[in-house]
């Protein structure tokens, strides 16, 4: 009998999930789930037990599949199992790009009235003010020392062609994150603009997000 192929372990969590599976209690009951997720060549990660009763356990099962596919026809194979019942498949990747990748944080705090009359009114008007007399004094009143740009050359996305400004803006994000997190050796605040032409002017932008990260 010839042996079947070596499968390939999956070593990269780029399409990593995390499924909830309401499981019988009974022996032998998870076996048949790792079964189900080895004959897909996935690989069996973190069994969490999140609530146990005589009848019932629910797990979350982190999973390693090869591909998005794979996990999606694994998910459709464990729908059909006598006994489990998946109740919810969360997949990493888009976990990490809920409501974005960066943030807007202050870099003073604001706790008193006092504070409040510093950083905004009337504070706020006396550098106004100097900053009027000699324009210069911005770099060093303003964020404007501590902002960089991430120009992209339009809607297209590498690797996956023109998929249009609202779907290029993903990488941007990530690529701000990057830089700032000490990619480029910068922790800076970023300024991702969309561009239509390789001209990256702002008259040349439609659209300009402002994307404003941990500065210094």
């Amino acid at each position: 009998m010839a042996s079947k192929p070596a499968i390939r372990p999956v070593i990269s969590p780029a399409y990593r999930l995390v499924i909830r599976l309401e499981i019988d209690n009974r022996p032998g009951m998870f076996a048949t789930v790792a079964r189900a997720i080895a004959d897909r060549g996935c690989s069996l990660g973190a069994i969490d037990l999140v609530d146990a009763s005589p009848a019932k356990h629910v797990r979350d099962v982190t999973v390693d599949a090869p591909d998005e596919e794979t996990g999606t026809t694994l998910t459709a194979d464990l729908h059909t199992l006598p006994g489990v019942v998946v109740r919810s498949v969360s997949d990493r990747t888009f976990l990490m790009h809920l409501g974005g990748k960066v943030e807007i944080k202050g870099r003073v705090s604001v706790r008193t009235r006092d504070d409040l009359s510093l950083v905004y009114t009337p504070g706020v008007a006396r550098v106004c003010r100097s900053i009027a007399e000699d324009p210069e004094r911005s770099w060093a009143l303003t964020l404007r020392a501590n902002t960089l740009m991430v120009g992209p050359a339009g809607p297209a996305v590498p690797g996956l062609g023109t998929l249009g400004h609202p779907a290029a803006l993903r990488p941007r994000g990530g690529r701000c994150g990057w830089v700032c997190r000490g990619g480029a050796g910068w922790g800076r605040p970023g300024v991702a603009w969309r561009a239509w032409s390789q001209a990256f002017m702002p008259k040349r932008c439609n659209w300009l997000d402002t994307v404003w990260w941990n500065g210094r």
